[in-house]
Parts: structure tokens; C-alpha cells; sequence
């Protein structure tokens, strides 16, 4: 019996030993394999008690350390492992409040054997926690990038587990490359416990000058294959630059080299281009531009005439100074590098340090355009150098001229075409003599949106009134409406700095009636809750309709400030909708000048109890009740005339705190545009008000007599005309009823009626 005991205990021990020395949970059939060879194994690991100890003891000190810490550690080890199982089904139902608690406890567990002992000296290697947070961070970055929407509880858990992930991987990150290649903890790679690292290996190449156009077939044949690692290939061809030895062949190198570089979006970035690779591949493309620049005889077109050379002849061409022409579109490697920019700062936060730093790279960015635009010049390529001019302007127009002087600044003198305050002007007049409709109206969009940013507002309005271009806009292209809204919104913000208060208003009127000014101007979009918004009267967007919108989003940057916007635009209407209210104070029937800022008063005046005023729309709708001097004048003269026969200017100016030439000249206004019936009278500085006149309003109570009145008529001819009815009804039935009564004699009773329907119309006569 007790030789029994001793089997069963043995082999239990045994079988517990080898579960804590695996060092790969994630594989439940590595463990079933390693549970029935420690079963089969039981009776020859018991055949003495004193045996078994020993080795348990040999085999858990060369594994754990000391054996004092062995149990801790495997106690932390087992909760570990038995909390990944069902984070990782969490995972996979996008349960990420069950996700969160269980990396919450996860971590505690891990703290537990770093407690005991530190990570760097740990010699187990904790592969399967790496793993576990590697996944975890990959289905949280695959989630974000699917756009797919959670209920309020998952979303804040989402949330949280962003940062969580987020530091914890930033301070693991060598460890995460390990565990997702595969290989064991560093710290294990030479402890001399039996282990050693495993690296994934990468396919070298070996490549020489005379080989080179060989080895550069052979990757262009691998691009765009399933199996073809985007990295090797890009390094491979970075080692095919450095062995060039001619411009010619590094020209046909970077032909290759470049395109390899933009085809590198790795998901976890957001679908663009890494900063680090981005920087390569303008590196490659400003060697690509001093190339052609030295070497006049190359030269880079869509289409070439002899699509079929091969590249030795070509080289051996350009050794002896002939011309050579080689397929490509520099173009196109500045426009995506330049869109690559974008994508990068739409998916950066801008209110981090990571912003500011990657904006820095816009002057880098902004030279290799000038760059371009020269070499097309001197091609003569005319359409490829108009490209490079609007997109040259489209990075500078919503500038000031401090920050165009600053990046001029990085250009050689021989490249700057005029001052910072007259380059846009100069820009966009060459454009103005392209072929291309579409470049010719954004490029017109963009210089009278410079002119408005600089308080050249009449300039800016009849140049867009001459052009007719808001007669056309609805059939332009998605992002030259996004421009043309934001040139007309700058244009009503420049009138509103030069004291235009209408003509701000009637600039900014449609954006804020429209309810869509963040969408108009793409600053942002509404997204879709969990309903829909059918009950708003909105169409639901379709995914595809939130990424194109995302994508046609502005940086954070560009932005035109909204607070700012809806500041300038209450404040507009608030000083010509107020002296419309009093104008029209007892007819219903006013035309509103502005029917948000109407709104937003009606429910301001309508609270029991207002509080101090908190933001902008308070403070204004505040004001609405104490407004400007000038405004103020008119305002109590449209209400207040009909209770006057004269006012003296005098008195007046004391009241408003305005010059009383102000304050003629005001009146004077009102008088000419017939807003106000009245005359001036020098010697005596008084206006006389005429009663009963167009321009002088009833009082209140001669309001509500006339109304009185009206209604009264209109309810006295309706009687009238019921009792008319009546009469008629009561005739007819008389006539009816006569009707069988009559008799041979009737013909004179008829005479009789005749004569007396004579005499009525006589005596009507």
C-alpha cells in the first residue's frame, strides 16, 4: 500500500514539476504530450522516495533558482497561465471590460514573481506573457483601424486599455519583439541553463556592380507577391544603392527603391507611412533630384520610345554621354510623399510633442517641392510644374508671412521667386495660365483665401465675385468644396476685422444654418451612435462613407477655430437681429435676419433662472441685452419713436455716450435708407418724428385697437353672411311651399311680384 502511495505521489510531484518548467503555455497539445509522457515515466521516477526528492529538488533549483522562492514563483507562474486562457476568449467576442479585468489581474500576477525576484535576473523566459500582450495590442490596433462601434461600457474599457497597453509595451518593447518572433528572453540567451536564443532568420544577398541589373530584375519580379517580405525587399534594394557605382545605375535603383518604400504601410501605424521611413524616402528622393540635376543626359518621363531596352545598353549609352531617358513619374513620388505627410499628422495626436516634432518635417517637405518644380522647369514639363507650384501653395496659403519667411528661409537664394508677402500672389497668378480648370479654380481659392487672411477683404470678395466660381462649385471635386468653404469662411472673418458686420453675416449665414460647419470644412464628422440617426432625419453612413470622410480630414493645424467662427457669427447677428426686433417689435409676420441666434435667445429668455454666463454663446446672448452705443441709438429709436414727437440730439448724445455729429449722422443714415419717417432740424439740433408715416410704428396700444377692430369686422361679416344664408334658406322654403297653392289667377300675383322686384331696382337706382 504504502509502495503505492509512493508511485502515485512521485508521479504526481513529477508530473507538477514538468508543468512549471514549460515554458510555453500558449500550446495545449504541447502540454497534453508532456502530461502523458510524465504519466508513462511515473513509476520509474518513484522507485525510492529519497531519489525522487532529489531530483525534484535538482530539477526545480536548475530551473527556479532557489528553492526557497520555487513555490511563490510557481504559484504566480500556474495564476498566470490560467488567466491567459480566458483573456484570450475575451479577445475573440471583443469583450474588452472582461479583457481589462483580466489584464488587470494578469499584471498583479506578474508583479508577484518580479516581487520576489527582479525581471532583468529572472532566468525562466515569460514568452507566453510577451505573447499575450503582443496579441493584445495587435487586436486593439486591429480594432481601431475597423472602425467598428461598442456600447458606452466596452468603449470606456477600450479606452483605458489603450494607455495600459500603450506603457506597459513601451517599457517591454525588446522583450515583445522576442516573444513575437518566437525566441527566448534575453536574459536567457547565454545563462548557461541549456537555452539559446532563436532568431529569425533574413535571407541575405550578395550582390556586385556586374550583377546588379540581374539582382534588380529579380526583386522587381518579387514586388507585389504574397510572400515577399516589404522589409528584406526594402533593404535588399538599399544594399543594391550603396554597391551602385554610376548615376545611372543608382537612378535605376532608386526607380524601384522608392515605390518599395511607399508599398511599407504596416497596420499598426494607422495605414501610412512610419516617420523613420518616411524621412528615408525623402532622403532617397532629394538623391534621386541631385542625380538628374548633375547628370543632365537622364532624364525620367511617363514614356519612353524604347520601352524594351535593357539596362547595361542604357548604361553603356549614358558612360558615353548620350542622352538617356528612363520610365518613371517623379511627380508622383512628391505628391505621395507630400500626402503620406498628411495621413501621418491626421493620425497623430496634436496636442502632443509627437505633433509638433513630425511638423517640423513640413520645411524638409516644402524644399524638395521647390526642388521639383525647377527640374520641371527645366524639362519645360509644363503640367508636372503646374502640379508642383498648386501643391507648393497648398502648403503655404493659410499661412502668415512670418511662418512663409521662416520656410523660404530654408531655400537657396537662387530659388526664391519674391518676398514672403507677395509669393502667394506671384504663385497663383502663374497658375492662372494653365490648361487645367481644376488647378486654375483651387489655386484662385487659395489666393483669395491669403488675401482675406491678411485683411485684404474687398480685394478678396471682388476677385471671387469676378471669377463666378460659386456658380460652378457644386460641380467640382469633393476637396475643392471643402476649399471654396473655407475661402468664403475666412472672407466673412476678414469682414468681420474690417467692421462688415452684414457682410459677415451674410458669409457666414448658410454654414451655421446648415448645422454642419465642423463637416463643411473638415474639421471633423458626425459619427454614428449605436441607434443610428434615423430619428435625427440623418442617413446612417455606411463604413466606407466614415473612412472617405476621414480621409478628407484637415490636421489639426489647418483648422479654423469654430469657437472662434460661432463667436464672430452670434455677435454679427446679434447686432442686426436686435434692432430688427424692435423695428418690427407688434408684427409677426418680421423676416428673422438670424434664425440660430433667434433660437438660442428665445430659449435663453425662456429659463426661470440664468446663471453667469460660462462660454461664448452665454456671454453674447448676455450682451443681446446690452448692445453698442451705435446699435443701442437704433434700437430705442425703432422702439421708442411712436411715443415721441421729437428728440433732441443733444439729449440723445448724453444717453449713448456718443459725439452728437455721431449721433446726426446715424439718424441721417436711417432717415436716407426709410428706415426712420423723419426730418432734421439744424437750429434747434432736434428730430422731428412724423406721425402716421411709414417710417413711425403705432404704439402698443393703437396695435391692439386696430387688431381689436379687425377682428371684430371679420367676425360681423361672417355673422352677415350665416344670417344671409338663413334668410335665403327660409325664402326658399316660402317659395316652395306657395308653389302648390297657386291657381289659374296667379299669373297677376306674378305681375305684382314682378312690379315689386321693379320697384326694389329702381329704388336701388
Amino acid at each position: 500500500m504504502s509502495r503505492f502511495f509512493n508511485k502515485k505521489q512521485a508521479a504526481a510531484t513529477q508530473k507538477k514539476i514538468a508543468v512549471a518548467a514549460d515554458s510555453d503555455a500558449s500550446s495545449n497539445s504541447e502540454a497534453d504530450s508532456d502530461a502523458d509522457s510524465d504519466e508513462n515515466n511515473s513509476m520509474f521516477a518513484a522507485q525510492s522516495s529519497q531519489s525522487q526528492s532529489q531530483s525534484q529538488k535538482k530539477a526545480a533549483t536548475s530551473r527556479f533558482g532557489p528553492t526557497a522562492a520555487n513555490s511563490h514563483q510557481r504559484q504566480a507562474f500556474d495564476e498566470m497561465r490560467n488567466i491567459i486562457k480566458p483573456l484570450m476568449n475575451a479577445k475573440k467576442i471583443n469583450d474588452w471590460v472582461s479583457i481589462q479585468n483580466e489584464f488587470d489581474r494578469l499584471n498583479n500576477a506578474y508583479q508577484k514573481v518580479a516581487s520576489i525576484q527582479p525581471d532583468e535576473k529572472l532566468p525562466h523566459p515569460f514568452r507566453f506573457y510577451y505573447r499575450a500582450l503582443a496579441t493584445l495590442e495587435d487586436a486593439h490596433k486591429a480594432h481601431t483601424e475597423s472602425g467598428k462601434t461598442l456600447n458606452a461600457v466596452n468603449q470606456k474599457a477600450f479606452t483605458g486599455m489603450k494607455s495600459k497597453l500603450k506603457k506597459l509595451c513601451k517599457t517591454k518593447e525588446e522583450r515583445l519583439r522576442v516573444g513575437e518572433s518566437g525566441g527566448c528572453c534575453p536574459c536567457c540567451a547565454n545563462g548557461g541553463d541549456g537555452f539559446t536564443s532563436v532568431t529569425k532568420g533574413k535571407p541575405s544577398i550578395d550582390v556586385t556592380p556586374e550583377n546588379l541589373y540581374k539582382k534588380l530584375h529579380e526583386l522587381i519580379l518579387a514586388r507585389g507577391k504574397k510572400s515577399t517580405d516589404k522589409v528584406v525587399q526594402i533593404e535588399h534594394l538599399s544594399k543594391l544603392l550603396e554597391v551602385a557605382t554610376t548615376a545611372h545605375m543608382k537612378v535605376q535603383v532608386l526607380l524601384v527603391l522608392i515605390p518599395s518604400q511607399f508599398d511599407y504601410n504596416p497596420a499598426s501605424t494607422g495605414g501610412f507611412l512610419p516617420a523613420d521611413y518616411w524621412k528615408s524616402t525623402r532622403a532617397n528622393i532629394d538623391l534621386l533630384l541631385s542625380l538628374l540635376e548633375t547628370n543632365h543626359n537622364i532624364t525620367i518621363t511617363e514614356t519612353t520610345l524604347l520601352d524594351d531596352v535593357e539596362p547595361a545598353q542604357n548604361e553603356a549609352a549614358f558612360l558615353e554621354g548620350r542622352a538617356v531617358s528612363l520610365r518613371g513619374n517623379l511627380y508622383s513620388f512628391i505628391d505621395r510623399l507630400s500626402d503620406e505627410f498628411i495621413k501621418s499628422l491626421q493620425h497623430i495626436d496634436p496636442h502632443t510633442t509627437e505633433y509638433i516634432e513630425r511638423l517640423k518635417d513640413e520645411t524638409p517637405l516644402y524644399v524638395l517641392i521647390v526642388r521639383g518644380q525647377k527640374y520641371f522647369d527645366r524639362l519645360k514639363a509644363t503640367e508636372s510644374s503646374d502640379a508642383c507650384i498648386l501643391k507648393r501653395v497648398l502648403h503655404i496659403y493659410y499661412k502668415t508671412e512670418n511662418v512663409i519667411a521662416f520656410m523660404e528661409s530654408a531655400l537657396p537664394a537662387q530659388s526664391r521667386e519674391s518676398t514672403p508677402a507677395k509669393l502667394v500672389d506671384v504663385l497663383c497668378t502663374a497658375l492662372y495660365q494653365t490648361s487645367d480648370i481644376r488647378i486654375r479654380a483651387r489655386a484662385l481659392l487659395c489666393h483669395v483665401y491669403h488675401l482675406a487672411l491678411h485683411g485684404k477683404f474687398y480685394e478678396a470678395r471682388d476677385m471671387l465675385l469676378m471669377s463666378h466660381l460659386q456658380e460652378q462649385v457644386q460641380n467640382t471635386d469633393i476637396d475643392t468644396q471643402i476649399l471654396y468653404n473655407r475661402t468664403v469662411v475666412q472672407l466673412g472673418m476678414s469682414a468681420f476685422r474690417s467692421g462688415l458686420i452684414r457682410e459677415s453675416a451674410n458669409a457666414l449665414q448658410d454654414f451655421f444654418g446648415s448645422g454642419k460647419t465642423k463637416e463643411l470644412l473638415a474639421q471633423g464628422f458626425q459619427v454614428n451612435n449605436r441607434f443610428g440617426n434615423a430619428a435625427s432625419g440623418v442617413a446612417e453612413k455606411t463604413p466606407e462613407q466614415e473612412r472617405l470622410e476621414k480621409q478628407r480630414l484637415l490636421p489639426f493645424h489647418m483648422h479654423i477655430n469654430l469657437e472662434l467662427l460661432e463667436c464672430i457669427y452670434l455677435t454679427c447677428s446679434m447686432l442686426l437681429e436686435i434692432p430688427n426686433m424692435a423695428m418690427y417689435a407688434h408684427d409677426s409676420r418680421r423676416k428673422m435676419i438670424s434664425k440660430p441666434f433667434r433660437r438660442n435667445l428665445d430659449y435663453n429668455q425662456k429659463q426661470v433662472f440664468i446663471g453667469p454666463p460660462e462660454n461664448t454663446r452665454d456671454h453674447i446672448m448676455a450682451a443681446a441685452k446690452s448692445l453698442s452705443a451705435e446699435e443701442g441709438l437704433r434700437t430705442y429709436i425703432f422702439q421708442f419713436a411712436p411715443h415721441y414727437d421729437s428728440l433732441g440730439l443733444h439729449q440723445l448724445s448724453a444717453m449713448f455716450d456718443l459725439p452728437v455729429s455721431a449721433v446726426h449722422s446715424i439718424i441721417a443714415k436711417m432717415i436716407v435708407s426709410e428706415e426712420l419717417c423723419a426730418s432734421l432740424d439744424e437750429p434747434t439740433q432736434t428730430v422731428v418724428l412724423h406721425r402716421n408715416a411709414p417710417g413711425v410704428e403705432m404704439s402698443r396700444l393703437e396695435y391692439l385697437a386696430g387688431t381689436l377692430v379687425d377682428s371684430n369686422e371679420k367676425m360681423l361679416e361672417s355673422r352677415s353672411i350665416m344670417l344671409g344664408l338663413q334668410q335665403q334658406q327660409q325664402q326658399q322654403q316660402l317659395n316652395a311651399a306657395g308653389g302648390a297653392k297657386r291657381t289659374v289667377g296667379g299669373g297677376s300675383s306674378g305681375g305684382a311680384s314682378g312690379a315689386r322686384r321693379t320697384g326694389n331696382k329702381v329704388g336701388f337706382n
